[in-house]
């Protein structure tokens, strides 16, 4: 029996997928890290299925299909860089994503974080996947294996105002600011208000920066091939 490398996630616009390649482009000219994402790769996970028996298919359709179903559409926009992993050498850079002026829902989350748990209690039930147990970070990834320096937070913060300077992603070609430190060394983007709008500010204050999502994507990843991810499935948003 075949296993496929699955995971379900939120696909960018093109007008998005364009601006973070540009902005992606600009900061590898400052920061050292061993492979950069291509930009038809650039997605947000919700959950991360690995490596799963082609038979489960159609149970994890079927749990994307209805989580989206209860679901509206996403209004989205990119965010602030940060890192996981060692500041001396991080495993990942990545561009948070916000949802501008989300309420939350009744229990406290906001749509996208709602939408990811439920998307995960419903392949729980149809196929056995044990969501993570980490908190949700919306995030799109950028570049692996950071080198030297490469998460030390004033050089990712002049990286970053650079970048954005340059792509005068504000029009004035003022660069905006980078999140706080998490206060172990990590750049992140600032949790959620309890309103449930992210309280960090935007990549861009124009319409590239900002989409839509219609739906959740089933893609599938090939190692070594590059770009590496294929949609093989869409499941639209349903109210």
């Amino acid at each position: 029996m075949e296993n496929l490398r699955l995971y379900l996630g939120i696909a960018l616009s093109n007008e998005a997928e364009k601006r973070l390649a540009s902005l992606s482009e600009r900061l590898a000219r400052d920061l050292v890290f061993r492979s950069w994402t291509h930009p038809s790769d650039y997605h947000m996970t919700l959950h991360f299925l690995g490596d799963t028996p082609s038979s489960r298919v159609d149970s994890v359709a079927e749990a994307a299909r209805a989580a989206a179903a209860n679901a509206a559409p996403l209004a989205l926009e990119l965010g602030e860089p940060g890192t996981f992993g060692s500041p001396a050498a991080p495993r990942i850079l990545w561009c948070g994503v916000r949802e501008p002026g989300a309420a939350a829902s009744g229990a406290g989350l906001s749509a996208l974080a709602a939408l990811q748990a439920e998307l995960g209690r419903r392949l729980a039930a149809s196929s056995g996947f044990v969501p993570e147990e980490r908190p949700f970070r919306a995030h799109i990834t950028l570049a692996r294996g950071g080198g030297p320096g490469s998460g030390d937070s004033a050089s990712l913060r002049a990286a970053w105002s650079r970048a954005v300077q340059a792509l005068g992603s504000r029009g004035d070609g003022t660069a905006q600011p980078l999140a706080p430190d998490s206060g172990d060394g990590h750049n992140v983007q600032p949790p959620a208000t309890a309103s449930g709008e992210d309280s960090g500010r935007a990549l861009v204050d124009g319409p590239a920066g900002f989409w839509t999502s219609s739906g959740i994507t089933l893609y599938r990843s090939h190692l070594g091939r590059r770009p590496s991810y294929e949609r093989i499935a869409e499941f639209p948003f349903g109210l």
